[in-house]
């Protein structure tokens, strides 16, 4: 099973002989779900992680980031931790 890591993209890629499975660090450094299915050659992590370009009337408060955090696919649980 190969696995390749980009660190330009800061994409990590699972292969199997069938599947794909796609991880991405965001540009806040939280760990992402990018793809699984049928196996793909490349998936651009900018075209998934594109919600953090939504406007924001105050992108300088820290709820506001909260807020768009909150419908980030992370590749771990988050539900209940504070």
């Amino acid at each position: 099973m190969p696995i390749t890591v980009n660190e330009q993209e800061k994409t990590i890629h699972l292969e199997t002989d069938h599947t794909s499975y796609m991880m991405a660090v965001s540009e806040y450094g939280h760990l992402g779900h990018l793809y699984y299915g049928k196996r793909i050659k490349h998936v651009n992590p900018a075209e998934h992680f594109r919600f953090f370009e939504v406007p924001s009337p105050r992108p300088d408060l820290k709820r506001e980031k909260a807020r768009m955090l909150a419908i980030f696919p992370f590749e771990y649980p988050t539900g209940g931790i504070g």
